[in-house]
C-alpha cells in the first residue's frame, strides 16, 4: 500500500500543474455560465436547489411539526359542510361567504387562547350584505389577540397610489382599545338572541341569520389608531364607513429602516408600478396590522424566497409574516441589515442582499398542524350552546368538541384556503400545487425560530467550485481508471445533491450546486482526455520497457517520476549496483535432465520465478536470463540512493528463497540446487541495449562487468555471496560484511578488499 501511494504521490507531482490549469479553467466558465445564465445554467442551479432540499428533508426525514403555526383551512370539508348544513347556509351563504363567518371563527380562535390570528385572505370588496363586513370588525376591535390581515397589490389604472405618511406599528394603542372593548358584546344581536347550531343541524338552539344582523346605531364607531374611539370616516348612505386615502395609507404602512439596502420596488414584471388595494373600511382601524401577502414566485413559477418588504415609492410595506410577528414581539419598526433582519429586539439571520430563502421544512401539512374551519365553526356552536347546557347534557345529544380545547392555545392562528375551488394554489420545491398559505405559515415559522435558508457568500460557493474542479481531475489524472472515468460524473451529479442536501437541511446554508457540478464533471472529462489524447508518449515507451521486468508498483513509480528523473534510453552515465547470479555447478544439474530437457525448463523457470520475485520486492529490474544466471540492476531504471543495500538484502533473500525450494525438491535431487552471487557497485552506463520495438534497458562498462568476475571467485573462497569494495563502502553500516582477501578482479585492474555478505544488522540470524 505504502509503495502505491508513493506512484499516486509522484503522479501528483508530475501533473499539478495540468490539474491546475483545467480546474481553473473549468471553474472560471462555471462561474460565467452561473452569472450570466449560458446554457439555462440558472435554471439548472434552481433545480439542484430543490432536488437538494427536498430530497435530503424527505431521505433524513428533518420534517418537523411545527409547534408555534396552526392553518385553519377552508377546504372541500369546509364548502360541503356548509352547503349541507341548512343554518350555515342560511347564515353564510355560498363562497364567497359573509364576513359573519369570519366573525364566528375569528371570535372563537380568541376564545380559546391564540397567540396571533393572521387571515390569508384579501378583502378589500363590500359584501352586498354590509353588516357581516360591520360585525366582523367590531368582533376583530374587541379581540384580545392581535389580528393580521393581508393586502394585494394591483397594478391597474383604478388604483391610486397612496399618498406618503408616517409609518407606525399601531399595535400597542390597539392593545388598550381591545382592552376597553373587551368585554362589550362583539357582534350586535336583535332580540331573539339566537345561537348557531352544530354542523349535525340538530338541537333547540338554532343560529340567527345574517340577515338579522343589523348595526342598530348609526354613530356605531370602531377603535382607531391612538387608542381612542375614532369613526374610520364619513358613512355612506347605507351606513357603511368609508375612510380617506391617508387613513389607508396609515394602516398599510410600516416602518422599514433599510440602511444600506434600498427596498425593493413594487413593480408588475418589472415594468408597472403596483399599488395597495385598499381593505375594506371596517377593516381599516379594526386589526392590528397589515401584510403584503405577494407570492413573489420565481421565473417558473415557484415560490421559493421572500424580500420582507416593499415600496411604492411613497411608504414601506411589510410582508404578511413580518407584520404577525412585529406585532407578536411588539415591534416599533423592522430593520433589514445585509445578513440580518431585525424585528424590535427580535433578529434573524437572512442574505445579504435583503432576501432569504424560504425553509418550507417538507409538505405543508405535514410541516403544520390544520383544522378544517368548518370544525371550528362547529365548535364556537358548541360553546354557544355550553353556556345554558352542561357538558353531560350535550354529550347526551351526541354532541362534542371538534378539536382539543387547548388545539389553538398560544399558537400563531393561519387562517388559509386549502380547498381546489379557493384557487390559492401555488408550487413550492415540495409540491407544485400546494395551497399559497404554505409561503405565509413558512415564513412566520422561519422568523419565529431563525430558520432561513441563507446563500453562502459567492466567493465561497466559488472556492468551493475550484476545490471539487481541482479534487476531480486529480482522480481522473490520479487513478487512471477506464470505470472511474465513466462513472465519478454521474456519481458527482448524484453526490451534490447530498452534499448540498445536508447544507440546507442542517445548516440552513445555501451552497451553489450546480456551477461547482458542472466544473467538477468537465474537470473529469478533460482529465479523462489528457489520460488518453495527451500523456506522454516517451513515459508509454519506459512503461512497455521496464513493466516485464520490474515490479509493477515500481514500473509505475518509474514513468511517474519529474522529467528530469527518468531513466534515459538513450544512454547515461550513473552509479548503480549489479547482482550476478547463478546455480553453482550448473552442467552436472543439466545432465541429469538429458533424457527429460521438458523437466530442465521447468525446473529452471521455477528458479528464476523465484529469484525474480526476490529482487522485484527490492526494487530490483531483471536485466536478462541467461539460462542459470540472472543479471539484476539495482538503482537503475528506478533510481535509488541505498541500491547497494537493496542488492545485498535481494541476495541474502535469494539464498533463503532457494532453500526454500530445495525443501520442495525430492530429497535425491536437493544436491543440484545452491546459488553463488556476485555484487559490484560503481559507475556504469545505462541505457536501451535493444531497439523501439523490443527494447532492452541493461548496463555496460568494466563496473557492471565486475559482478560476473566476483561471482565466479565463490569458488575459490568458498562463499556464496561476494562484494566488490564500492559495494562494501556502500552497505556496510546496514549491511554484516567479512573481510575475504584483497584481489584483483579484472586484469590491468587495481587490486581491491572483497568481502562476503553474512546478514543485516539488527535483523537476528539462526
Amino acid at each position: 500500500m505504502r509503495e502505491r501511494l508513493k506512484v499516486l504521490w509522484l503522479r501528483f507531482l508530475r501533473t499539478w500543474n495540468v490539474m491546475l490549469v483545467i480546474s481553473v479553467a473549468t471553474s472560471v466558465a462555471a462561474v460565467l455560465f452561473v452569472r450570466f445564465d449560458i446554457f439555462g445554467m440558472a435554471g439548472a442551479e434552481v433545480q439542484a436547489y430543490d432536488d437538494g432540499l427536498t430530497t435530503m428533508t424527505r431521505w433524513r426525514n428533518k420534517t418537523v411539526r411545527s409547534d408555534k403555526v396552526i392553518l385553519v383551512a377552508l377546504d372541500n370539508k369546509t364548502l360541503q359542510g356548509i352547503a349541507a348544513n341548512k343554518s350555515y347556509a342560511l347564515n353564510f351563504g355560498r363562497w364567497p361567504y359573509s364576513r359573519n363567518l369570519w366573525a364566528r371563527v375569528l371570535q372563537h380562535l380568541d376564545a380559546e387562547g391564540a397567540r396571533a390570528i393572521v387571515l390569508d385572505y384579501v378583502i378589500d370588496e363590500r359584501h352586498p350584505d354590509p353588516s357581516g363586513d360591520l360585525a366582523m370588525g367590531q368582533v376583530i376591535a374587541g379581540l384580545r389577540a392581535p389580528v393580521i390581515a393581508g393586502f394585494a397589490l394591483d397594478a391597474s389604472s383604478a388604483v391610486k397610489k397612496l399618498p406618503a405618511v408616517k409609518a407606525t406599528n399601531r399595535l400597542r394603542s390597539l392593545a388598550n382599545a381591545s382592552a376597553k372593548t373587551a368585554s362589550q358584546p362583539a357582534v350586535p344581536k336583535d332580540d331573539a338572541d339566537e345561537t348557531f347550531p352544530d354542523s349535525d343541524d340538530s338541537g333547540a338552539n338554532k343560529a340567527s341569520s345574517a340577515a338579522d344582523k343589523r348595526a342598530d346605531d348609526a354613530d356605531e364607531s370602531f377603535p382607531g389608531g391612538d387608542g381612542s374611539e375614532k369613526t374610520a370616516g364619513a358613512e355612506s348612505s347605507d351606513g357603511y364607513p368609508t375612510v380617506t386615502p391617508a387613513q389607508v395609507a396609515q394602516a398599510l404602512a410600516f416602518p422599514v429602516s433599510s440602511g444600506q439596502l434600498a427596498i425593493p420596488r413594487l413593480l408588475y414584471e418589472n415594468k408597472h408600478a403596483l399599488n395597495p388595494q385598499p381593505p375594506i373600511a371596517p377593516l381599516i382601524d379594526a386589526v392590528s396590522g397589515f401584510g403584503l401577502v405577494a407570492m413573489e414566485e420565481d421565473d417558473d413559477g415557484k415560490i421559493r424566497r421572500t424580500r420582507f418588504a416593499g415600496t411604492d415609492g411613497q411608504n414601506s410595506y411589510v410582508s404578511l409574516a413580518v407584520a404577525t410577528v412585529a406585532d407578536i414581539y411588539r415591534a416599533e419598526r423592522v430593520t433589514i441589515e445585509p445578513g440580518r433582519l431585525r424585528i424590535g429586539a427580535h433578529s434573524v439571520r437572512i442574505n445579504d442582499d435583503g432576501t432569504a430563502e424560504i425553509n418550507y421544512g417538507g409538505d405543508l401539512f405535514e410541516r403544520f398542524a390544520s383544522a378544517s374551519m368548518i370544525d371550528v365553526l362547529d365548535d364556537w356552536a358548541y360553546m354557544q350552546e355550553r353556556k345554558t347546557l352542561s357538558a353531560a347534557q350535550l354529550k347526551a345529544q351526541g354532541k362534542s368538541r371538534r378539536l382539543p380545547a387547548d388545539f389553538f392555545k398560544n399558537k400563531v392562528v393561519v387562517l388559509g384556503g386549502t380547498a381546489t375551488s379557493v384557487g390559492d394554489v401555488k408550487a413550492t420545491p415540495f409540491s407544485s400545487n400546494s395551497p399559497g398559505v404554505v409561503k405565509h405559515a413558512a415564513e412566520i415559522q422561519n422568523l419565529l425560530d431563525d430558520q432561513f435558508i441563507v446563500r453562502a457568500p459567492f466567493w465561497v460557493s466559488v472556492l468551493i467550485t475550484f476545490l471539487i474542479a481541482f479534487f476531480s481531475v486529480a482522480i481522473i489524472i490520479i487513478l487512471q481508471n477506464l470505470v472511474l472515468e465513466v462513472l465519478f460524473p454521474i456519481a458527482l451529479f448524484f453526490g451534490f445533491i447530498v452534499v448540498t442536501g445536508w447544507f440546507l437541511v442542517e445548516d440552513q446554508l445555501h451552497v451553489l450546486s450546480a456551477m461547482p457540478s458542472w466544473a467538477a464533471s468537465s474537470a473529469s472529462i478533460f482529465g479523462a482526455l489528457y489520460n488518453h489524447f495527451f500523456a506522454s508518449e516517451y513515459r508509454q515507451r519506459l512503461r512497455r520497457a521496464f513493466e516485464r521486468s520490474m515490479e509493477p508498483v515500481l514500473c509505475d513509480q518509474l514513468v511517474e517520476q519529474k522529467k528530469r528523473r527518468l531513466p534515459r534510453l538513450e544512454g547515461e552515465f550513473r552509479e548503480a549496483t549489479v547482482l550476478y547470479t547463478d546455480i553453482a555447478r550448473f552442467g552436472q544439474v543439466a545432465a541429469q535432465f538429458n533424457s527429460d530437457p521438458t523437466g530442465l525448463a521447468e525446473f529452471l523457470n521455477k528458479y528464476h520465478t523465484r529469484v525474480t520475485a526476490v529482487v522485484m520486492r527490492h526494487g530490483g529490474y531483471i536485466e536478462r536470463y541467461r539460462v542459470d544466471t540472472a543479471v539484476c540492476l539495482f538503482g537503475a531504471p528506478m533510481a535509488h540512493t541505498d541500491h547497494a543495500v537493496r542488492a545485498c538484502k535481494a541476495a541474502l533473500a535469494i539464498l533463503s528463497e532457494v532453500e526454500l525450494l530445495r525443501g520442495e525438491l525430492p530429497e535425491e535431487q536437493t544436491h543440484w540446487i545452491d546459488t553463488r552471487i556476485g555484487i559490484n557497485s560503481g559507475q556504469m552506463f545505462l541505457g536501451n541495449f535493444g531497439s523501439d520495438q523490443h527494447p532492452q534497458y541493461g548496463a555496460a562498462g568494466d563496473q557492471a562487468r565486475r559482478a560476473d568476475l566476483i561471482e565466479r571467485l565463490n569458488d575459490k573462497y568458498h562463499t556464496r555471496i561476494l562484494v566488490g569494495q564500492r559495494t562494501a563502502e556502500l552497505a556496510g553500516d546496514r549491511i554484516i560484511l567479512r573481510q575475504i582477501d584483497i584481489a584483483s578482479v579484472m586484469p590491468d585492474q587495481p587490486a581491491e578488499m572483497l568481502h562476503e555478505v553474512t546478514g543485516e544488522k539488527g535483523v537476528a540470524t539462526f
